[in-house]
């Protein structure tokens, strides 16, 4: 069952940012992507619209081959250590990767404001360009899993000590 009041919120976002964008009715989602300033140089976004929550994916434009999935599984579990507003995720069947993040919103409550709703939708391709470059090391075969979440992290770290926080990253 449609929440249209949500729907309606995420699409007057989504025209206030002036991004394209389609909205598939049937299944209640929204179709966009962003350029990267990274490796992978775009990924796909997809808002997902719930009853009671909004459901924000950002997929990377790769699938990863069978015999890295777990190197990267590795480095994936690693990299979501701590995070606090969302994971990646990566489909075992067919090697997907992508991040999530999400924005709860009950019935009958304020719908979410402009501030959450950009979180929620730059946390995201903020969180693939940060761990990109590491990944993509990763899937090649180039990087050791423990290592790549160090290197992608190795600006984060700096940042935590000085806020006395090791795991506070998006």
């Amino acid at each position: 069952m449609a929440n249209f009041p949500l729907i309606e919120r995420v699409e007057r976002f989504l025209k206030s940012l002036k991004w394209s964008y389609n909205y598939d009715a049937e299944d209640e989602v929204f179709y966009t992507g962003c350029a990267l300033n990274e490796s992978f140089r775009s990924c796909n976004i997809v808002i997902d619209v719930q009853d009671d929550m909004i459901l924000c994916y950002a997929f990377l434009p790769i699938e990863v081959p069978q015999d890295r999935r777990g190197d990267v599984t590795v480095f994936l579990m690693r990299a979501n250590w701590g995070m606090r507003a969302g994971t990646f995720e990566m489909d075992l069947n067919d090697g997907e990767v992508r991040f999530r993040t999400y924005v709860v919103c009950p019935e009958g409550e304020a719908l979410p404001p402009d501030e959450v709703l950009s979180c929620m939708l730059s946390v995201p391709p903020g969180m693939i360009e940060t761990y990109g470059e590491a990944l993509k090391q990763v899937i090649d075969g180039k990087m050791d899993p423990i290592d790549a979440v160090r290197y992608a992290e190795r600006d984060l770290d700096s940042d935590e000590e000085d806020e006395g926080n090791p795991h506070a990253h998006a």
